[in-house]
């Protein structure tokens, strides 16, 4: 079903990419050593998959059509997370740090049914999100539900539906009103507040079409039981594959909280597939250059188009910067007090300021137009960003007292 999704809806031949990169894994996952093959893997998909969205960019440069790229992107994090699991389960339970690798590692290689079923599980081929091989195959032999009964999701399948439907009808109603495109054109004859005002409502509009797909693809999984859950209790949730968090999106209260509620699948493969795998074994808080190629393992991910690696970069030092103000003035403001309300509100006022001035390139492919509207605004999310990095990722740290070091 997944490889005719892929042959239907894109074209004839487009399964020839997925299904040549998948089993030239399957095969290199076999029989290179275990601790090896995640890098190969890495590597190998990755490249992949940016000569064809480079080739793309060079014929049909900013285009939003759909090609064989799209659904390569969740097959290059699928066979990634195969090689980590399969690696992992060499490991011994002690050596693990993190409860997700310990619960996703693969002890036994899969035959090709198996494995073939994970790459084209088709709810989520196309459209996403990537999901991990161990959950599948529980799924799919039923020790995933409480004794191999399979449970009724009808009602939690059409209450997430109807959700996307009515984000559907939100999508219908402000797009139209509130599109980038008048920003751009109108943006030098605005004052300051009426151009912050409608680029806020511009991007929450835009970032709509994305949650309600994402709604969407939840619903589908709900109904196909893949998004079933069950805790220590035995109580059953349907949260299991849940992608988006449209309040926190909106409101969160630093830009770690707001990134790691959008996509949360693609954000639990850089957290559990790159960023944990690079940190330093004896660190306490993440280095930048940690941070820095999470990010930029992202931008590559969603492709070539410039404004992705502006806006992955100037996040990564935006967001070591909302640590190093959180290290520095949350003692002063302590949680369940007034104070600690103006706190948390200034964190979400500069989360949404961030996210509408400098994620306006994600969306708008052709990086001038934003490029005029920066120099419209006379660059003053750059110039603050540059100030605040200089202040709190050098100058604090430096003047901040070192913690002695014990000594025997």
């Amino acid at each position: 079903v997944g490889l005719a999704q892929l042959t239907f809806q894109i074209n004839t031949l487009s399964w020839v990419h997925s299904f040549f990169v998948s089993t030239l894994a399957y095969v290199l996952v076999g029989v290179l050593p275990r601790n090896r093959a995640p890098i190969v893997i890495f590597v190998f998909a990755f490249t992949y998959m940016s000569c064809g969205m480079i080739y793309k960019l060079y014929t049909d440069y900013g285009s939003w059509d759909m090609d064989w790229t799209t659904a390569q992107m969740i097959c290059t994090l699928k066979v990634i997370s195969f090689s980590f699991a399969y690696s992992d389960g060499a490991r011994k339970e002690s050596d693990f740090k993190s409860r997700y690798h310990k619960e996703h590692r693969l002890i036994k290689f899969p035959n090709p049914l198996q494995y073939y079923g994970f790459i084209y599980y088709f709810p989520t081929f196309i459209s996403g999100p990537p999901i991990e091989i161990v959950h599948y195959l529980k799924w799919a032999d039923r020790s995933l539900f409480a004794n191999r009964e399979l449970p009724n999701s009808f009602f939690p399948a059409m209450s997430m539906f109807m959700k996307s439907i009515a984000i559907l009808v939100g999508v219908a109603i402000l797009e139209p009103r509130f599109p980038l495109e008048f920003l751009y054109e109108n943006a030098a004859k605005m004052n300051m507040l009426t151009r912050l005002i409608y680029t806020f409502t511009a991007m929450s509009a835009s970032r709509l079409k994305y949650i309600m797909v994402f709604k969407l693809v939840e619903a589908g999984n709900i109904a196909a039981r893949f998004s079933y859950r069950r805790d220590k209790n035995g109580v059953v949730y349907w949260d299991g594959m849940k992608n988006i968090s449209l309040f926190q999106v909106e409101f969160g209260e630093s830009l770690q909280q707001s990134t790691r509620v959008w996509n949360t699948k693609v954000s639990d493969f850089l957290k559990y597939h790159v960023y944990l795998r690079l940190m330093p074994a004896d660190a306490k808080e993440a280095p930048l250059y940690v941070s820095l190629t999470t990010y930029f393992v992202s931008a590559i991910w969603h492709g070539f188009y410039p404004g992705y690696y502006y806006f992955f970069v100037v996040t990564a030092v935006a967001d070591n910067i909302g640590r190093q103000l959180s290290k520095t003035f949350s003692p002063y403001f302590p949680q369940g007090t007034v104070l600690g309300g103006i706190y948390n509100l200034c964190g979400e006022l500069l989360t949404k300021l961030h996210f509408a001035y400098h994620g306006i390139c994600f969306p708008t492919l052709y990086f001038t137009v934003v490029l005029e509207y920066w120099r419209v605004c006379n660059y003053i999310g750059q110039i603050i960003t540059a100030v605040m990095a200089v202040v709190f990722l050098f100058l604090v740290p430096m003047l901040r007292p070192k913690s002695k070091k014990k000594t025997q």
